[in-house]
C-alpha cells in the first residue's frame, strides 16, 4: 500500500536540503509501521526480454520484512524474512527448508533477477547514505546517495529522481563506487488502495 502525502509549497520546497528531502522520501516510503502490500514485477533484460513476478510485502515496524512470491508458479511460496540489518532467512519450499543468509551473501542476485538480497531487506536509505542533490527541476530533484563509512551495502551509489509534490523515488539508479550505473528501477502509477 502506498499512501500519498499533501505536496510541499513551492516556498518550502525550494528551502530543503538533501538531508530533508532524503528524509521525506524515506518517510513517504516507510511511513506506516505495519503494512500489507502486493509487488507487480516486470523485468526487461538488455535483450528486450519481459519476465513477470509477484510477491506480498508484509511489514512490521522499521526493521521487519517477509516477503513472499505469488507468482510464477515454479517461485509460488518461495520467502524472505528480514529481522534486521544483519538477520535473514530464506524460506525454499521446494525444499521445505529455512536458511539464514550470510552478510556476504546479501550482494548476489535473488532469485536470478536484477534485485539483491541487500535490497529486499533495505528500509530507510537515510541510514545507509549520505545525499546530495544534484539537479533539480520544477517536478523534482536529483539526488546522489553516497554509502556512508562502515556501511556495506550492495550498491555504493545510489541515484534518486524524487518528485517534489509526493516525495516518492519515481526513479532509482544503483550505481558502483565510480558512480556507473548498473541497473535502473522505474517505479509509476503508485496508487492508494486501502
Amino acid at each position: 500500500m502506498l499512501v500519498c502525502f499533501g505536496g510541499a509549497g513551492a516556498e518550502e520546497a525550494q528551502k530543503l536540503t538533501a538531508k530533508q528531502i532524503l528524509k521525506k522520501c524515506d518517510d513517504f516510503h516507510f511511513f506506516v509501521k505495519d503494512t500489507v502490500y502486493k509487488i507487480d514485477v516486470t523485468l526487461i533484460d538488455k535483450d528486450g526480454k519481459k519476465s513477470y513476478m509477484k510477491f506480498e510485502n508484509y511489514q512490521k515496524g522499521g526493521q521487519k520484512r517477509l516477503l513472499r512470491w505469488t507468482e510464477p508458479k515454479d517461485l509460488a511460496g518461495f520467502s524472505i524474512l528480514t529481522i534486521d540489518e544483519d538477520t535473514m532467512y530464506v524460506y525454499e519450499p521446494s525444499l521445505g527448508k529455512v536458511r539464514r543468509i550470510a552478510s556476504h551473501a546479501k550482494k548476489q542476485s535473488m532469485l536470478g533477477i536484477d534485485f539483491t538480497l541487500d535490497e529486499a531487506g533495505s528500509f530507510r536509505l537515510e541510514s545507509d547514505y549520505d545525499p546530495e542533490i544534484t539537479a533539480e527541476d520544477e517536478k523534482g530533484w536529483t539526488l546522489k546517495l553516497k554509502q556512508k563509512p562502515g556501511k556495506d551495502k550492495a550498491w555504493p551509489v545510489v541515484k534518486l529522481a524524487v518528485d517534489k509534490k509526493k516525495f516518492f523515488a519515481a526513479k532509482v539508479e544503483y550505481c558502483d563506487e565510480k558512480g556507473k550505473k548498473h541497473k535502473t528501477e522505474t517505479r509509476y502509477q503508485v496508487k492508494k488502495l486501502g
